[in-house]
């Protein structure tokens, strides 16, 4: 039995990246605002970030646990990615928890901002930077997960933001299946 249907956000790296102009200009000003990094290291304050991002804006909490992540890191560091957005005092500003799949693909489990961070579009300059990356690497897609809320209506502005990077929708049937 079908139980829902969940819109994902799907970016082809492939093709020419085609952010739209608005978010160009967010990235150059993120750019001048913040140093990206790639390093689990700043783990514990992006966890921070993320949560109180998914607490306050979405009134809800990660499905993964600070220790959990540590482990899954622990066990396969390849396939787990941390990438952050620091400001010029070296705090958290963003940050984008990765799944990486096959050196084909690669899923956004967590995105998250502080105010600072959404006002100097840091989180912007995150983004568009592990993009090319993947771009760069030869990856095939980078998806942005679900932009459905909890009722399984769509959340508009968050699927807006990630069509502004160039990602298509897919649709996502989940069934139930009796085992």
């Amino acid at each position: 039995d079908l139980l829902r249907s969940d819109l994902n956000a799907v970016l082809d790296l492939k093709v020419p990246l085609k952010f739209t102009k608005g978010r160009k200009a967010d990235i150059k000003r993120g750019n001048k605002h913040t140093d990206i990094t790639n390093d689990f290291s700043y783990l514990s304050a992006a966890y921070a970030v993320i949560y109180n991002n998914i607490s306050t804006r979405h009134a809800a909490e990660p499905v993964h646990a600070l220790n959990e992540l540590k482990e899954l890191y622990d066990s396969a560091n390849d396939n787990v990615e941390l990438w952050t957005a620091l400001n010029p005092k070296g705090v958290v500003e963003a940050a984008v928890i990765l799944f990486v799949y096959n050196q084909i693909s690669v899923h956004t489990q967590y995105i998250g901002s502080t105010e600072v961070g959404r006002k100097s579009a840091a989180l912007d300059s995150l983004i568009a930077s592990l993009i090319q990356n993947y771009v760069d690497l030869g990856y095939n897609h980078l998806s942005f997960g679900i932009s459905n809320n909890r009722d399984g209506s769509l959340n508009e502005g968050l699927y807006r933001y990630k069509r502004s990077f160039g990602a298509k929708g897919k649709v996502m049937k989940v069934f139930s299946t009796v085992v």
